[in-house]
């Protein structure tokens, strides 16, 4: 059975030159997945998210909803929890301690 998720490890800082790396990535998996449905994002290293991180997690989360798939958060550090509580976004994606806990709620073990 093929993969429909990818993990993706989100760097210490998401701004707008991370953003764009992650976009780089995430198109180039799109190509080779056409059954790609879920995004899981690990923050466990993230520190700080700039307002195009934020911008980059809503465009992921609009594109994964068309394809009736799920962008999860996972291991966002305190200051990553408090922007995502701040912007509202924790009510938006589903969030989990780490990835194993993700997989595991999302079907993917």
């Amino acid at each position: 059975m093929a993969l429909n998720y990818v993990i993706a490890a989100v760097p210490r800082r998401l701004d707008g030159t991370a953003a764009e790396q992650l976009v780089g990535q995430l198109q180039g998996e799109l190509a080779q997945m056409t059954d790609l449905r879920d995004l899981i994002l690990d923050l466990s290293t993230c520190d700080f998210v700039s307002s195009a991180g934020i911008r980059y997690l809503i465009v992921a989360n609009e594109h994964f909803k068309k394809r009736h798939g799920t962008v999860a958060l996972c291991g966002a550090t305190d200051n990553v929890f408090q922007v995502l509580q701040i912007s509202g976004l924790n009510r938006t994606f589903r969030m989990f301690r780490d990835t194993a806990a993700a997989m595991l709620e999302l079907g993917h073990n």
